[in-house]
């Protein structure tokens, strides 16, 4: 005995006055000349769903060459490790009066105290400036 498939029709407008809805007709149209209109449609809702859930399966299954974007390029790893210099730099010297102001960058030895001090506090309040910083350095690579 044959199994009775149930099937949906979904209906949507476009309207063409406007560039972007025309452009999107256009390829509706060579999709349908291919046959590729319906599975466009169904990749096109799951990929969107599943994005705005905050996962990449889909997006890394239909597009698996995006998956190497995502990876650390040729010059990331030499940026990983002058952030990594950086941070190592910050926590050693943690805001200590032994930096020295450099010559001719207007800041006094009592500005640099001062700051020194105003860093001391932070840190002392149990704010984590130097990961902080990390953070978003690296939030903003992606």
């Amino acid at each position: 005995m044959a199994t009775r498939r149930f099937r949906l029709k979904f209906t949507f407008w476009l309207d063409v006055s406007k560039s972007d809805e025309y452009e999107l007709a256009e390829q509706v149209e060579e999709l349908k000349e291919q046959r590729l209109f319906s599975q466009t449609i169904r990749d096109g809702i799951r990929l969107i769903c599943d994005l705005r859930a905050g996962r990449t399966d889909i997006l890394l299954a239909l597009f698996p060459w995006i998956a190497s974007e995502f990876a650390p390029g040729v010059g990331e790893a030499e940026l990983y490790q002058e952030i990594e210099s950086l941070r190592e730099l910050i926590l050693h010297h943690n805001g200590r009066a032994s930096l020295e102001p450099m010559p001719g960058s207007g800041f006094s030895q009592t500005t640099l105290e001062e700051e020194t001090i105003a860093l001391d506090v932070k840190a002392a309040a149990g704010g984590n400036a130097a990961q902080n910083f990390l953070s978003s350095v690296l939030s903003l690579q992606s």
